[in-house]
């Protein structure tokens, strides 16, 4: 709490997560005297060492028992992008041309305040942070930030270790719904997020017909379960079927982030073959203008395929490669209306 002064907080059945049946808080208050700290919440009083050993007595000084230090950490902490072609490393310690206003601290790990370049309506992103040391600073003024999906919807991040768990704290979707548990570690220790997103639906005018979904998990326990969001959050962009970018808040205080990654479940897959009408890649049967030219036909072989094209694709590359008539030859693929092997 600064100047000398600690606030401990008591989980009944162990910590939060780990054995916490999520009622039944206590608090107790008190400062540091020479090497140790000295806490008192009425029954009981504490005295921890510098080794983070702490002896428990009652108030009268019949000793109870004896805690040790516990170091928690995030289970999903270093958690590897699955490598296919839906999955975009946003952000590993090398290049940060997936994101927008990126700045890199002496470290190596990015600072609060980017976002990505693109917009993304369903997916699932991985991101690990790490909340400043600061002891004096209350509220959301402690090592504040957050992940704003499509810059619409805020899961906070905040210095929330040992609090109640409040829907403007950390893992909170921001004024909208609480954590299901608490489960904020201390400051200056990594953090993770694994999100599963799924973007609310509009019809043609504009009318929302179903509402975004989330699913969150805070060092790898689950605090979101597949939770409806209703609404966008605090200064969150309004609601719209446009895929907007992921923002990394940036509040004012030294949050870092690294390990961010994204796993688009819109991605289509890469074009893989070659249409020989226009001598470009080829997508679902749909010609990619705007793909690399593919190597150039042999005459022959290129005037018996624009035989089998369609007029249209002749005229426009956008229009598709196949028709009815028959199937299409060449770079090992064979292709053909509703049919492709290779």
């Amino acid at each position: 709490m600064g100047n000398g002064k600690f606030q401990a907080t008591e989980f009944p059945g162990g910590l939060p997560g780990a054995g916490w049946h999520g009622h039944g808080r206590g608090m107790m208050l008190g400062g540091r005297q020479g090497s140790t700290v000295h806490l008192e919440g009425y029954p009981l009083e504490l005295k921890v060492d510098a080794n983070g050993f702490a002896s428990v007595q009652f108030a009268g000084g019949r000793e109870v028992g004896e805690l040790q230090k516990v170091d928690r950490s995030s289970s999903s902490i270093g958690l590897e992008a699955p490598e296919d072609y839906k999955t975009t490393i946003l952000y590993d310690g090398h290049g940060t041309e997936h994101l927008k206003g990126a700045k890199v601290h002496s470290d190596g790990n990015l600072l609060a305040g980017f976002e990505t370049v693109k917009g993304y309506n369903n997916f699932t992103l991985h991101v690990e942070f790490m909340t400043p040391y600061m002891p004096e600073a209350r509220g959301q003024g402690r090592g504040n930030s957050g992940v704003y999906l499509q810059s619409r919807y805020e899961v906070q991040v905040l210095d929330s270790f040992g609090l109640e768990g409040a829907d403007n704290e950390c893992g909170a979707l921001y004024k909208l719904k609480a954590p299901d548990t608490n489960m904020a570690l201390p400051p200056l220790v990594w953090q993770s997020y694994d999100i599963e997103f799924t973007a609310a639906e509009f019809d043609a005018d504009g009318k929302k017909t179903a509402n975004a979904r989330l699913t969150v998990l805070h060092n790898g326990k689950k605090i979101h379960d597949n939770v409806e969001i209703t609404r966008k959050t605090g200064g969150g962009a309004a609601e719209g079927s446009e895929a907007l970018p992921i923002k990394f808040q940036d509040h004012g205080n030294p949050v870092l982030y690294r390990n961010v990654w994204i796993v688009d479940h819109d991605a289509k897959p890469p074009c893989r073959t070659v249409c020989f009408c226009c001598k470009r890649r080829l997508c679902c049967f749909t010609c990619c203008e705007s793909a690399p030219p593919a190597p150039t036909l042999a005459p022959a072989m290129a005037a018996a395929a624009k035989d089998l094209c369609s007029p249209a694709c002749v005229g426009n590359h956008g229009s598709s490669c196949s028709n009815d008539s028959g199937p299409v030859y060449g770079g090992g693929y064979y292709i053909s209306p509703g049919n492709i092997s290779y």
